[in-house]
């Protein structure tokens, strides 16, 4: 990195976090260009400070840290239990979950947790998604404002798979979501790039949390077998 100070490498480490959502010491060190003895230093000190939090050497972005993105203290709240309650929900149904906020016309993944097994299907943390495509967006979509949902309905949709629901669809759907304050997906989510369909559904009750499931597409004959992992 250069002649630089101490605090413009805490700096660096701090903002790798703020972009990534989740890390390791040594994806950081190798990002900012810093050895990873002095990357854990730093990482020690943002921990003890609380702007990360550390679950089996992956750090993710703590309530200190939501405090300086301007989060209310309800979504600090949301991020400091966050993964707890979704622990105990993968726990439950052995399932990806994922903990996710509105955040203007889009939406936010504050959270992941995933199941102890090969198939995974997650967002990233902090990854900005389309409110109208995936189960849990469209329960945010349906419990927003209204002049919230005219915009994003107003506005370009963009079809990620050929199951991305239409403005015709979205119109006849949200009304029963925002009845009954659940929905369901499936493959709807997805970049049109990705060569692996998936299947998403929750059961979230007016809340950012859902729960996601994968299905690989059979891997054809001479083209060699899938990636044990999929991450969307």
């Amino acid at each position: 990195m250069g002649e630089t100070s101490s605090f413009e490498r805490g700096l660096a480490v701090l903002r790798d976090l703020a972009v990534t959502g989740e890390t390791t010491v040594a994806a950081t060190a190798a990002r900012v260009g810093l050895p990873v003895s002095t990357t854990y230093r730093y990482f020690r000190v943002l921990r003890e400070q609380g702007y990360t939090e550390e679950d089996d050497g992956v750090y993710r972005a703590g309530p200190a840290l939501a405090g300086l993105w301007g989060a209310s203290s309800v979504q600090a709240h949301l991020i400091e239990t966050g993964t707890a309650v979704l622990r105990r929900i993968v726990e439950r149904v052995g399932e990806t979950a994922v903990l996710i906020i509105r955040v203007g016309t889009q939406a936010l993944c504050l959270r992941r947790v995933e199941p102890d097994k090969a198939l995974k299907y997650t967002f990233g943390i902090n990854e900005l998604l389309p409110l109208y495509a995936g189960a849990g967006q469209r329960v945010l979509l349906a419990s927003a404002p209204s002049a919230v949902v005219r915009q994003v309905l107003g506005g370009p949709l963009a079809r990620y798979t050929d199951a991305t629901p239409a403005r015709e669809q979205l119109d006849a759907v949200l009304p029963a979501v925002r009845r009954n304050g659940w929905a369901v997906s499936a493959e709807n989510s997805i970049p049109a790039r990705s060569p692996w369909p998936c299947r998403s559904s929750t059961t979230a009750r007016l809340s950012a949390r859902s729960t996601w499931r994968v299905r690989p597409r059979a891997a054809t004959p001479g083209s060699g077998s899938p990636p044990p992992t999929r991450r969307c």
